[in-house]
Protein backbone atom coordinates (compact mmCIF):
# COMPACT_ATOMS: atom_id res chain seq x y z
CA UNK A 1 0.00 0.00 0.00
CA UNK A 2 2.46 2.05 0.80
CA UNK A 3 4.78 1.87 -2.35
CA UNK A 4 1.20 2.11 -4.44
CA UNK A 5 0.80 5.34 -2.85
CA UNK A 6 4.46 6.50 -3.27
CA UNK A 7 4.89 5.58 -7.16
CA UNK A 8 1.10 7.54 -7.59
CA UNK A 9 2.36 10.64 -5.11
CA UNK A 10 5.87 10.74 -7.82
CA UNK A 11 3.13 11.46 -10.62
CA UNK A 12 1.68 15.13 -8.72
CA UNK A 13 -0.84 13.22 -7.28
CA UNK A 14 -2.27 14.20 -4.06
CA UNK A 15 -2.49 10.47 -1.79
CA UNK A 16 -4.03 10.02 1.40
CA UNK A 17 -3.05 6.45 3.23
CA UNK A 18 -5.39 5.18 5.20
CA UNK A 19 -4.17 2.20 7.51
CA UNK A 20 -6.76 0.22 8.70
CA UNK A 21 -4.35 -2.64 9.94
CA UNK A 22 -4.21 -3.21 13.31
CA UNK A 23 0.08 -3.41 13.34
CA UNK A 24 -0.05 -0.15 12.22
CA UNK A 25 3.01 -0.91 9.75
CA UNK A 26 1.97 2.22 7.42
CA UNK A 27 2.09 4.49 10.38
CA UNK A 28 5.13 2.85 11.73
CA UNK A 29 6.44 3.50 8.03
CA UNK A 30 5.48 7.50 8.04
CA UNK A 31 7.01 8.15 11.67
CA UNK A 32 10.16 6.29 10.42
CA UNK A 33 10.48 8.70 7.05
CA UNK A 34 9.70 11.93 8.85
CA UNK A 35 12.72 11.01 11.48
CA UNK A 36 14.64 10.17 8.51
CA UNK A 37 13.92 13.80 6.90
CA UNK A 38 11.76 12.36 3.98
CA UNK A 39 9.39 13.12 2.03
CA UNK A 40 6.36 11.80 3.47
CA UNK A 41 2.69 10.91 2.55
CA UNK A 42 0.09 11.98 4.71
CA UNK A 43 -1.08 8.42 6.61
CA UNK A 44 -3.83 8.39 9.04
CA UNK A 45 -5.77 5.98 11.20
CA UNK A 46 -9.10 4.12 9.96
CA UNK A 47 -12.58 5.73 10.96
CA UNK A 48 -15.22 4.59 9.41
CA UNK A 49 -16.51 7.88 7.30
CA UNK A 50 -12.73 8.38 6.81
CA UNK A 51 -12.57 7.20 3.48
CA UNK A 52 -15.44 8.88 2.49
CA UNK A 53 -14.31 12.52 4.18
CA UNK A 54 -10.71 12.16 2.17
CA UNK A 55 -12.43 10.84 -1.76
CA UNK A 56 -13.05 14.71 -1.45
CA UNK A 57 -9.44 16.10 -0.77
CA UNK A 58 -7.29 13.46 -2.45
CA UNK A 59 -6.70 12.37 -5.68
CA UNK A 60 -6.21 9.09 -4.45
CA UNK A 61 -7.13 7.14 -1.03
CA UNK A 62 -5.14 3.93 -0.83
CA UNK A 63 -6.44 2.05 2.48
CA UNK A 64 -3.81 -0.33 3.82
CA UNK A 65 -6.09 -3.21 4.97
CA UNK A 66 -4.91 -6.69 7.21
CA UNK A 67 -4.96 -10.25 5.03
CA UNK A 68 -8.87 -10.89 6.41
CA UNK A 69 -12.17 -9.66 5.93
CA UNK A 70 -14.38 -7.95 8.97
CA UNK A 71 -16.58 -5.22 8.93
CA UNK A 72 -14.30 -2.16 8.12
CA UNK A 73 -12.58 -4.04 5.41
CA UNK A 74 -16.00 -4.83 4.14
CA UNK A 75 -16.74 -1.17 3.78
CA UNK A 76 -13.44 -0.24 2.37
CA UNK A 77 -13.86 -3.21 -0.79
CA UNK A 78 -17.52 -0.99 -1.09
CA UNK A 79 -16.42 2.30 -1.16
CA UNK A 80 -13.19 1.07 -3.82
CA UNK A 81 -13.13 2.06 -7.28
CA UNK A 82 -10.22 -0.64 -7.77
CA UNK A 83 -9.22 -3.41 -5.03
Amino acid sequence: AVFLASAAAATGRSVLVIDSDFQATARTWADVAVEAGRPVIPVQAARPEAAMEARQRYDLVVIDCAPRLDTLHAAALAVADLC
